[in-house]
């Protein structure tokens, strides 16, 4: 899980996510993080909307037969991540829209990341 920093207008992110399935097909990322407030304790927890420009992918997933899911680390060091790519996982889960809601955001993160693991792991071999 990542760590972000308010400063401005959005916020800097940095972290390590291990496992990220499809990760090296993807042309963004949604990962989990902590906003940290400034006393430097945790204050939300949020899911945010990276672009591939923004990370680096550590090769570390090796295991047989399971390569093709590309489960392999997602490396963030210090990027500014705008605002409004910043979805409060609280406001998520009570159905709430942030300041710009959208349609996706009102669904529940947790009700979709089967299906969204699941297309990777079938979607890959296929090509």
């Amino acid at each position: 899980m990542g760590r972000l920093i308010p400063v401005g207008d959005g916020y800097r992110l940095s972290g390590t996510w291990m496992f990220s399935s499809g990760c090296r097909f993807a042309s963004w990322a949604l990962l989990g993080a902590v906003v940290v407030g400034s006393e430097g304790r945790p204050v939300d927890l949020v899911t945010v909307l990276v672009p591939r420009s923004d990370y680096t992918i550590r090769d570390v997933w090796n295991v047989v037969g399971m390569r093709g899911t590309s489960s392999d680390e997602i490396v963030v060091d210090d990027v500014f991540v705008p605002d409004h790519r910043v979805k409060s996982n609280y406001e998520t889960s009570q159905l709430r829209g942030q300041r710009r809601p959208l349609r996706l955001a009102r669904t529940v993160r947790r009700a979709l990341q089967g299906e969204l693991l699941a297309a990777a792991g079938l979607g890959v071999p296929c090509g």
